[in-house]
């Protein structure tokens, strides 16, 4: 998985990188066209967060299934950092302004014990960079579970949206997931071989 920290950020090899974060930006900025999108969709009436919150957990969430694919269509090799390093630094240039409020609730992940869920606890204020980054570790965590847990990236991005008991939106992030990441990968090998 990427860091935001020290990208590298070669003057070529832009082109992907922009394609990748204008989809991101359409999604994620759409005001209201976002609240009517599927995306938020999934949530409605089952988190108690302010919009403005679940919208950038889907924001981060975007910008990690980007890395996820990245991933998926290149393994670790140069052709993936051909795309991921411009990625890195579109995504970082333009979220360096952009604050991260502060999220006054714990949100609880119960899976995959309940007996023993997974507390994120509340959040102050922060750049939005500093926060994508702890989220990518967070999802780059969940990744490595998922063989032990099914569904363990769309549980740990439901419970960080305030959504944790609601099995059919889980279902649903974890489907929606699923066809993004390969369709992801489908454009950007299509792109790369070109």
């Amino acid at each position: 998985m990427f860091s935001f920290f020290k990208p590298k950020c070669p003057a070529k090899d832009f082109e992907m990188a922009d394609v990748l974060l204008d989809n991101i930006k359409k999604g994620c900025e759409g005001g209201q066209a976002f609240t009517g999108n599927a995306e938020w969709q999934l949530f409605r009436g089952y988190s108690s967060l302010d919009e403005g919150i679940i919208k950038n957990e889907w924001l981060y969430f975007r910008i990690y299934i980007v890395d996820l694919a990245t991933f998926l269509a290149f393994g670790d090799t140069p052709k993936r950092q051909l795309v991921l390093d411009p990625f890195v630094c579109n995504v970082t240039n333009w979220l360096k302004n952009r604050p991260a409020p502060s999220i006054l609730e714990a949100r609880i992940c119960l899976f995959p014990d309940p007996a023993n869920p997974l507390i994120f606890p509340p959040e102050n204020a922060e750049p939005a960079v500093k926060r994508l980054n702890r989220r990518i570790k967070t999802y780059a965590e969940a990744t490595k579970l998922e063989n032990e847990q099914a569904n363990m990236r769309a549980q740990v991005f439901a419970a960080l949206c305030g959504v944790s008991h609601d099995v059919a939106s889980i279902v649903s992030i974890n489907a929606y997931l699923s066809t993004l990441k390969v369709e992801t990968a489908k454009v950007m090998k299509k792109f790369l071989t070109a």
